[in-house]
């Protein structure tokens, strides 16, 4: 009994060869800077024992981010979270480990590398907040449409492979990498983030196999643009602004002053043949003769004073104080990194 155990033993090895290694995210990157990198929370390393994280027939109450990840400052000068912009897109990477080109699984001894979903509840949070806090992803039952961010993508990318050493033709050490989307109009904010990838191992009705990596994105306040762009805009928006307002006081000056200066005995205003219409422009084309015409005009008529003048300038001062101190803190964000 004891020897056809051993063989029958002998024989499931020989069908049914897996790797023992498994999956996590290694880093997200900045599809636009390379340099952009960040990781997983708690990260220490590409080191199994601190990143692999497997479910395995759990329920649903089980925890979806492994001890060293679920509190969302757990992060390191060596080891940052990402920081990106609304509507960028991220590439993440990680090792298959095997599981594209080596297993050998039942029944017919190939490979199913399965596919892996983000996650997120779209809910900023502030970077003390704790685990418990209604932004962050905690149990295996807040995986569900309302929380997709993006997925399924399949595990295999096509390229990857863990060494040279596989009947793929695929020249590795080869990382697989996929990509997801930090939704446009995201406010800025801190944002938790989960890998979940489904691993088939065993094709058995009921059976679930799942890894996971948690992490955050830091959304910055600038939606995809420079911070020279960004001033620009608010430089254009503001000298808009004030063309639309020198333009209506330019038409108001010029009514009242045709208004005053014509006869009472004709019906018909008449603009004075001293004040035409290009001098009235060149009048109206500073904002101190603006607030002189507007001065002599009558007191029913709009008008650009002073005073809306030097609000005007006032605005544009905060506006820029406001670009200068949005790039001194991307700045201090890049130079943690």
């Amino acid at each position: 009994m004891v020897k056809i155990f051993l063989v029958a033993s002998a024989l499931m090895a020989s069908a049914v060869t897996m790797v023992q290694g498994h999956s996590w995210i290694d880093t997200i990157t900045s599809v636009n800077n390379s340099s952009n990198v960040g990781y997983p929370r708690g990260y220490m390393g590409h080191i199994d024992a601190y990143e692999t994280y497997g479910l395995i027939n759990q329920p649903d109450t089980a925890s979806l981010c492994r001890v060293n990840q679920r509190d969302p400052t757990d992060y390191t000068t060596e080891y940052p979270r990402l920081s990106t912009y609304a509507g960028d897109s991220i590439v993440a990477s990680y090792t298959e480990n095997g599981h594209v080109t080596k297993d050998k699984l039942a029944p017919n001894g190939t490979t199913r590398p399965g596919t892996y979903n983000w996650y997120w509840t779209g809910v900023a949070y502030g970077g003390g907040d704790s685990a418990t806090s209604s932004s962050q992803l905690h149990t295996l039952s807040d995986l569900s449409d309302s929380t997709l961010l993006s997925g399924p993508h399949d595990f295999d990318d096509g390229k990857c492979a863990v060494d040279s050493d596989n009947s793929l033709g695929r020249d590795g050490p080869i990382p697989c990498e996929g990509t997801f989307t930090i939704p446009s109009g995201t406010a800025p904010g801190l944002y938790m983030l989960a890998w979940v990838w489904n691993f088939p191992k065993v094709l058995e009705e009921g059976y679930q196999e799942i890894y996971t990596t948690c992490m955050d994105v830091e959304v910055l306040a600038v939606s995809g643009t420079t911070n020279e762009e960004s001033t620009a805009s608010d430089e254009e928006s503001i000298l808009a602004s004030v063309s639309s307002a020198v333009a209506s006081s330019s038409a108001a000056a010029s009514s009242t002053i045709a208004s005053e200066t014509s006869t009472t005995s004709t019906s018909a205003s008449v603009m004075p043949s001293s004040v035409s219409v290009s001098s009235v422009s060149e009048v109206t084309a500073t904002p101190t003769s603006i607030a002189m015409a507007a001065a002599s005009a009558s007191s029913a008529a709009p008008s650009l004073t002073t005073v809306e003048v030097a609000k005007t300038c006032k605005l544009r001062r905060r506006k820029r104080a406001a670009a200068s101190a949005s790039a001194s803190a991307i700045a201090s964000a890049t130079a943690m990194k």
